[in-house]
């Protein structure tokens, strides 16, 4: 969440990055370990759902790890960006191109 690998990337296009809160950094870490892990619980993955839900009413969010992408809402949500997700997407297009 606050390795500048990606950062750098939105910054260069002028786009402000907004970490979360350090708790729910915490949180968020937490998660991932679990999950990571596979220790996760059903209360501590509503706990990382309602983190979501905190932070996508006003701004977008991106997951960019992969084991939090394992547990994400499964219902749509507004302004939740998976980059699994648009990797596995851009992946299939390219091989149907390639076809």
């Amino acid at each position: 969440m606050q390795a500048n690998y990606l950062r750098s990337h939105f910054e260069a296009e002028n786009i402000e990055v907004i970490t979360p809160e350090q708790n729910d950094m915490t949180t968020i870490d937490e998660v991932r370990r679990a999950v990571y892990n596979g220790k996760e619980s059903k209360s501590l993955i509503q706990t990382y759902h309602e983190t979501i839900d905190k932070y996508t009413q006003h701004h977008p969010v991106i997951l960019g790890c992969t084991e939090l992408s394992i547990i994400k809402p499964k219902q749509k949500v507004t302004n939740l960006i998976d980059m699994v997700s648009l990797q596995i997407e851009e992946a299939v297009c390219l091989e149907l191109t390639n076809k």
